[in-house]
């Protein structure tokens, strides 16, 4: 026989046999005229009821309009305990240290260039600051030159979206300050050379891409850049080891990395590389 658990407190089920001594004694101490809680049986809100837990069993002072199982109890209690261990968890647990860049990625699958990308996938893999430097935001070009150990990397430094200023003349609108194009050349895996202009970036209406120039003057030792309609031009002049001069023209589409370049002598002969560039946003 199951004895009867008097409440802790006025809302405090008590369930025991319906054939129970105890439990109609209990059930009379709850009526209203017998029992020091008939404030809380005849309350609207919290007036006892005698509702059918199973077929042996009631429950004894359960707010009005509510019926709840053990079962259904036993769940609600499980699932707060539950949330309750997940947020102490989440709060004790160590902070993760930050996750290291990943490092950029090169295919050398390519015969001709197979000698110019392993020069430049070793530097990568080393981590070299020069060659990352070099390939920081927003676009670089990396060109292997084929049948030979040498590559070309090209970056140009482009106006933030509040670097532009109306230009003097009225007419769209230029870059606040000088910017930055730059070509390295490196051969057998080391730096070979480096040259670099600074200039203006034009922009003649919102809907064309904009613009840069840079001429060639003693400044910048004969060397020039060009952007225009996303297409890359660069040339310099360079002395050769006979004591002549060669003119040096690189052309970049900029959508596809396509690549022409062109050495010119004063002698009139002339060596002409093609290929694509990889891009790097």
């Amino acid at each position: 026989m199951v004895v009867a658990r008097r409440p802790v407190s006025q809302t405090t089920p008590v369930y025991c046999r319906i054939d129970s001594e105890n439990c109609k004694s209990l059930v009379a101490e709850r009526q209203p005229a017998q029992s020091p809680l008939s404030s809380f049986a005849t309350s609207p809100v919290n007036q006892g009821t005698l509702r059918r837990r199973s077929p042996d069993f009631v429950k004894c002072g359960v707010r009005r309009g509510t019926t709840m199982n053990c079962s259904r109890c036993s769940s609600l209690l499980l699932l707060v305990l539950l949330t309750v261990a997940q947020a102490q968890q989440k709060t004790a647990a160590k902070p993760q240290p930050p996750t290291k860049p990943k490092t950029l990625t090169v295919n050398c699958s390519e015969a001709q260039t197979s000698k110019a990308c392993s020069s430049f996938k070793q530097l990568l893999e080393a981590h070299d600051k020069g060659v990352l430097d070099s390939l920081s935001s927003p676009t670089s070009y990396v060109c292997f030159r084929p049948n030979a150990d040498a590559f070309l990397i090209i970056h140009a430094d482009e106006p933030a979206k509040y670097g532009w200023k109306e230009s003097d003349d009225g007419v769209g609108q230029t870059s606040r300050y000088k910017l930055a194009v730059s070509l390295a050349e490196y051969r057998d895996g080391v730096s070979y050379g480096y040259k670099t202009s600074r200039g203006y970036w034009r922009q003649f209406t919102p809907d064309e891409e904009p613009m840069f120039s840079f001429d060639p003057t003693e400044g910048s030792k004969g060397f020039g850049v060009s952007i225009v309609y996303s297409e890359i031009q660069v040339i310099y002049v360079f002395m050769n080891k006979d004591g002549g001069k060669s003119f040096y023209s690189l052309i970049i589409r900029g959508s596809t990395g396509r690549f022409i370049e062109t050495f010119d002598a004063d002698d009139n002969s002339s060596t002409t590389n093609s290929g694509t560039c990889l891009i790097y946003r």
